[in-house]
C-alpha cells in the first residue's frame, strides 16, 4: 500500500473522529500514534460517551455470549482503563476462539448471527478489539490474531474498500471498522519491517 493510500485512509478515519456517532467515533482510538510516522497532524479526538447497553461484567466471556452491545462495552472500558480484569478475560476467549476454530471462523460465525452481513460486522467488531488490546497493551497475540483475521476476505475485503477512500459521502461503520483494520495492520506491518527478529515471530507463531 502507498504512502497515498494511507493518508486517504488516515483522512477518512480522522473524519470519524468528529462523529456525531458513538460507536464511530470510537474507531478513531489509538491512531495518533501513528501520525508522526506518516508526519500528518494529530486527529481531533472527540470524547466517547460510555455505551447504553448491559454490563459485560455480569456475562461470561466466550464467542457465544459476544454480541455487538458487549462489543462496543468492552471497547470502551479498554480506551478509559476500566475493569481491566474482565476486558483481559474477554480479550483472551475471544482470540483463542479465533485461533483454534479459524478454518471454520465463517462458518461459526454465521451460525450465531444468522447472515453473512451480520457475521462479517461483528467479527470487524472483534478484529478491531484485538488491534486496540494490542495498542493498549503491546500483547503481539493480539497483532498476530488480527492479522489472520484480516486475511479472510469476508473479514477485511482491501479491493474493495480502498475504492472508498476517495469518495465524498459519509462512509457508514462498516466501512470505517474495515480501515482502521487496513490502516493499522499496514502501518504495523511496516514498522516491524525494521524489526525482522519480531517479524519472524509473528509469522511464525
Amino acid at each position: 500500500m502507498n504512502e497515498q493510500t494511507l493518508q486517504d485512509l488516515w483522512n477518512r478515519l480522522a473524519d470519524a473522529a468528529t462523529s456525531a456517532d458513538n460507536e464511530k467515533r470510537s474507531v478513531a482510538f489509538g491512531l495518533n500514534r501513528y501520525a508522526e510516522q506518516l508526519g500528518v497532524q494529530e486527529m481531533n479526538l472527540l470524547s466517547v460517551m460510555k455505551p447504553v447497553a448491559e454490563s459485560c461484567t455480569t456475562i461470561s466471556p466466550s464467542f457465544q455470549n459476544c454480541n455487538d452491545h458487549i462489543m462496543q462495552q468492552l471497547r470502551f472500558e479498554l480506551q478509559q482503563a476500566e475493569n481491566t480484569s474482565n476486558v483481559d478475560a474477554w480479550a483472551e476467549k475471544l482470540m483463542r476462539f479465533c485461533e483454534v476454530r479459524r478454518p471454520v471462523l465463517g462458518r461459526k460465525a454465521r451460525e450465531k448471527w444468522e447472515t453473512s452481513s451480520k457475521a462479517a460486522l461483528n467479527m470487524r467488531r472483534v478484529t478491531v478489539f484485538f488491534l486496540d488490546y494490542y495498542l493498549m497493551t503491546g500483547d503481539f497475540r493480539f497483532l498476530n490474531s488480527a492479522l489472520k483475521l484480516g486475511d479472510m476476505k469476508w473479514i477485511l475485503d482491501k479491493g474493495g474498500l480502498l475504492k472508498k477512500t476517495s469518495q465524498s459521502r459519509e462512509l457508514n461503520l462498516d466501512e470505517l471498522l474495515q480501515m482502521k483494520i487496513c490502516f493499522v495492520l499496514t502501518c504495523e506491518i511496516n514498522r516491524l519491517r525494521t524489526c525482522p527478529e519480531i517479524t519472524f515471530t509473528i509469522v511464525q507463531k
